[in-house]
């Protein structure tokens, strides 16, 4: 499911005046875990790819460590001693958004 997209709607057919932008699936009504997932993989991977220094990449590095840490433990229901491998079904879906090779 799509996090977040927006339309554009209008309050009278055919006019462009007054109108509103919709949230498809807004940020209050995903799943926590859902949401984490997709600050990940659209916007920190994206944000590590193309940061401009080397402190920013430290600094993005450290948000998406502990995001993984979050979204594994929530994915398995157990926490994990630092350095434990990741579940095997959150990697498949880091595969699948093409985030793995950056994360």
């Amino acid at each position: 499911k799509d996090i977040i997209s927006l339309h554009f709607g209008s309050d009278l057919p055919g006019s462009d005046d007054g109108g509103h932008f919709i949230l498809s699936n807004p940020p209050w009504k995903t799943n926590v875990t859902e949401f984490e997932f997709h600050v990940l993989t659209r916007h920190l991977v994206n944000a590590l790819r193309s940061a401009p220094s080397t402190l920013d990449q430290h600094k993005i590095s450290f948000s998406i460590q502990e995001l993984l840490r979050m979204i594994d433990s929530q994915i398995d229901g157990l926490i994990k001693a630092d350095g434990a491998p990741m579940s095997s079904a959150f990697r498949e879906r880091l595969i699948q958004a093409d985030a793995i090779t950056t994360v």
